[in-house]
């Protein structure tokens, strides 16, 4: 089971490379403020919120560090499609997944490191920092080169593999991690009440922090969402193949598991409360802060 879940987050993040274009880059000099606002919201908000989370509620040890790995994930795959549904940026949501997981191998290890000292659980991790640095490379960043790499010396190919590459492993992974959740049913009952409310906190708290930090700014309704989606949709699977996989216990994924089963249903709600309610009202707030 090990070595299948490192083998599908290769193919998820080479997949994901050969959707990245050299355009998507060239957009940090276009519109910087937005990109920087978007990757700084991304690896420093949700770890913080997180923090601040386990500080707040009586969490087990195991399941606070989960949630800072967590949060210390860069952004999903597939939140693309829901700023393509919400009618976000996706030139500037493309842009946020490639720079957070390229940046993940850098900023992880940092967060993680100050997971294991704020949950006093060094006892419990069999690896060290060079440990995490190179496993988080190699399930990210390495893959995702390759799928770069590949994409601009054979563009024709990799259009053609796109798509199937992405059915594939989206059902495949969706066959593990249901196989994992019936193994572990019990625990995910049992702890379920604990976690949950701590889960729906950082994912809901991370959106909304995004999209008002990017309208304080004066950005598009268009780049808030994006950014807030970009925060909200975490890579819940390199978060459950680190907590299972690297560091050996199912405990630390459980928040993962639980924050898949909502990230794109409170996405979904926000998404229609701020289209029919929010939308003029924030607005509103800014151009007051601002006037």
């Amino acid at each position: 089971m090990q070595i299948v879940l490192k083998i599908s987050m290769f193919f998820i993040m080479f997949s994901m490379g050969l959707s990245i274009h050299k355009r998507d880059f060239i957009h940090l000099f276009k519109e910087p403020l937005a990109l920087c606002l978007g990757i700084a919201c991304q690896v420093i908000i949700p770890p913080l919120l997180a923090i601040g989370i386990t500080n707040i509620l009586p969490l087990k040890n195991e399941f606070a560090f989960g949630l800072i790995l967590l949060a210390a994930c860069p952004g999903g795959v597939y939140s693309n499609a829901l700023v393509h549904v919400f009618n976000g940026s996706r030139v500037l949501s493309i842009s946020l997944t490639a720079f957070s997981t390229i940046l993940a191998f850098l900023v992880m290890p940092f967060w993680l490191q100050l997971g294991i000292s704020f949950t006093s659980i060094k006892s419990l991790i069999g690896i060290g920092f060079g440990g995490v640095v190179l496993e988080v490379s190699t399930l990210t960043t390495i893959p995702l080169a390759i799928g770069l790499i590949f994409h601009n010396r054979f563009p024709v190919i990799s259009k053609k593999l796109r798509n199937p590459f992405k059915i594939v492993i989206l059902l495949w992974l969706a066959i593990v991690i249901i196989t994992v959740f019936i193994r572990e049913i019990d625990k995910l009952q049992y702890f379920a009440d604990l976690i949950f409310p701590a889960v729906l906190i950082l994912n809901v708290g991370g959106m909304l922090v995004g999209y008002l930090l990017a309208k304080t700014l004066l950005l598009s309704d268009k780049k808030g969402v994006t950014i807030a989606v970009e925060v909200g949709i975490q890579n819940v699977v390199l978060a459950f193949i680190i907590g299972t996989v690297t560091l050996e216990n199912i405990l630390f994924a459980i928040p993962a598991i639980l924050y898949s089963s909502i990230m794109f249903i409170t996405a979904g709600v926000l998404g229609i409360i701020y289209y029919r309610y929010l939308r003029n009202v924030t607005s509103t707030i800014a151009n007051i802060f601002y006037a």
